[in-house]
This record gives structure tokens, C-alpha cells and sequence, in this order.
């Protein structure tokens, strides 16, 4: 990672999108914060062309195209190919994986926006006991994604090619509308998804986008049912 901003991943620019800059504390909770984070690290493949999806609907699979993915994600390529997107993202964002992979690369993006000058960390204890790392962001970069994200919701055109992606998993986390409260509901869900028809890399990554998003709102419905049902067992 460098310090241009353009140079960030896209999972990476998701954390930065969904956490509070003076805080560090997450605007989601940490499953749609997981899924979300997972479904951009797969998308940030698709942008790079590793990844493309095939077939429509249940028959719908990710598939390596034979580009070398980054060492980092390396890990998200394997969870992911030859599966269907709601598989890939929950193999690799822990709805239906043992092993918090996620998690890992999540701790890794953190440490090099933190090489890159983004971000320190600072460690609390929880009731004293437990230790607890928030990222507290050193540089603009969350004013300026808000503000992007504002403008392409507004309908201006930006340069930023991946900005439609953002906004996708932006949406289906929920950190859309924590960001911009005051916009209606039903009105940020259909500029959302006028913006996320206006995407990056032609019809195999708007496909890849769209479906990704699905798998990501799936998961994440899948992962807060369950635990509601545990908590209440």
C-alpha cells in the first residue's frame, strides 16, 4: 500500500469507509463488518480480473481467469473458486467457515494502512481485562470517501472507477446508512443501486458486483439469524 489513496484495495478502503476516523470504532457490527469486508477483498479480485462470475442464479460460480492474484489475497482465490458467490463470501467471511480468515486478513489490512501512515493503533482493556485494538485514522481519507460516495449518490460522475463497488457493499452492510442518516431509506437504496449499474471493467464485473452484493446480504441475514437463535436458546 501506498499513501495514494487510488492505490488502496478495495477491502481496504471498506474498513476505512466503515469505521468511525476519531474513534476507530466499527459503524456496523462485526458481521456485516466480516461478510462486507470478505465480499470486497473477493471483489477487489474481480476489479484485478482473477476472478470472473459464470452462469445465472443457483448455477452462478466464481471462476479463476489465470491472473496472478496479490500474495494477500491469495487465500480469498482459493476459499473462492468454483463456488457460488454466497459460498465464496461465507467460506471466506466465517458464516460458514470454522477459522476466522477474515479476521486475518482484516489484521493484516489494518497493519499496512498503519505502514502506509493511515491509521495507529491504540489498545484498550474491556472490563479491564480483556484487550481490545481500535485503529484511530491519522489522515482525511474517511472525509474523502464520504464525500465521493455523496457525490456519485447524487448522481455526479467521478473518476474513481471503483466507487460503484464501494457503494455496493457499503449498501448491503448497512454502512451506507449509517453514513447518510438523514437520506430516506427507499431513496438511498434506489440511488445505491442506480450507481452500482454504472460499474467498472464492463458487464463480467457488473455481473460480479451484483452478484457478490447478493451473496453479501445473504450471509450477513444468515449470520444474525443464527445468532439471534443461539442467544435465545
Amino acid at each position: 500500500m501506498t499513501a495514494d489513496r487510488h492505490a488502496l484495495p478495495l477491502h481496504a478502503r471498506f474498513l476505512i469507509l466503515a469505521h468511525d476516523p476519531a474513534t476507530g470504532r466499527p459503524l456496523v457490527d462485526d458481521t456485516r463488518l466480516t461478510v462486507g469486508f470478505a465480499g470486497a477483498a473477493l471483489l477487489e479480485l474481480a476489479h484485478r480480473g482473477v476472478v470472473r462470475v459464470e452462469g445465472e442464479g443457483r448455477r452462478a460460480r466464481v471462476r479463476a481467469t489465470g491472473v496472478a492474484p496479490p500474495p494477500e489475497l491469495a487465500e480469498v482465490l482459493e476459499r473462492a473458486v468454483d463456488r457460488s458467490p454466497k459460498d465464496a463470501v461465507g467460506r471466506f467471511g466465517g458464516a460458514s467457515s470454522w477459522t476466522d480468515r477474515a479476521g486475518r486478513l482484516r489484521t493484516d489490512t489494518w497493519q499496512r494502512l498503519e505502514v502506509a501512515g493511515y491509521v495507529r493503533p491504540e489498545t484498550h482493556k474491556v472490563l479491564g481485562v480483556l484487550p481490545r485494538t481500535r485503529w484511530r485514522q491519522l489522515t482525511g481519507e474517511h472525509a474523502t470517501s464520504v464525500d465521493a460516495v455523496r457525490s456519485v449518490l447524487d448522481g455526479n460522475g467521478s473518476p474513481d472507477t471503483e466507487l460503484p463497488a464501494l457503494v455496493a457493499v457499503a449498501h448491503a452492510t448497512g454502512v451506507l446508512r449509517q453514513l447518510f442518516p438523514a437520506v430516506g431509506a427507499k431513496d438511498l437504496k434506489a440511488r445505491a443501486e442506480l450507481v452500482t449499474k454504472d460499474l467498472w471493467g464492463g458487464p463480467a464485473v457488473a455481473k460480479a458486483i451484483s452478484d457478490i452484493n447478493a451473496a453479501i446480504v445473504a450471509a450477513t441475514t444468515a449470520a444474525v439469524s443464527a445468532a439471534a437463535v443461539g442467544g435465545s436458546s
